[in-house]
């Protein structure tokens, strides 16, 4: 059974963070205010160093988290910086282009400890 992808576009003020170069290399934070089906708008802060046009990074783009109890999320792509515009403020939005994403838990967000495996057994 093969499920369609359906085409979706939002406008979005969500903080993320981009990694290049390995794992040398560099990170920047920044925030994506849109998302489509394959790729997104990430603004970033003017710095000494961003990513280039047609280099490959690695986004993982923080996701809302309903409850304070709930584990963070966050929404991880691997991306290629499809164009760069230099803003009137400085800053730079960045166009990444996709094909696949994938949920997984935020590194930032608490993890429970883990389950005893021998939690119950006596000797």
């Amino acid at each position: 059974m093969n499920i369609g992808t359906k085409a979706f576009s939002a406008r979005v003020k969500l903080p993320c963070r981009l990694f290049c170069g390995g794992l040398n290399g560099l990170e920047v934070s920044g925030t994506a205010v849109s998302i489509d089906t394959g790729s997104a708008v990430v603004a970033i802060p003017d710095g000494p160093a961003h990513p280039k046009l047609g280099e490959i990074v690695h986004m993982e783009l923080q996701l809302p988290m309903k409850s304070h109890r709930a584990a963070g999320r966050c929404l991880a792509v691997t991306a290629r910086v499809a164009q760069m515009v230099e803003m009137r403020d400085g800053t730079h939005q960045m166009t990444v282009q996709f094909r696949k994403a994938a949920f997984k838990d935020s590194e930032r967000a608490p993890r429970k400890p883990p389950k005893s495996i021998a939690k119950g057994w006596a000797m």
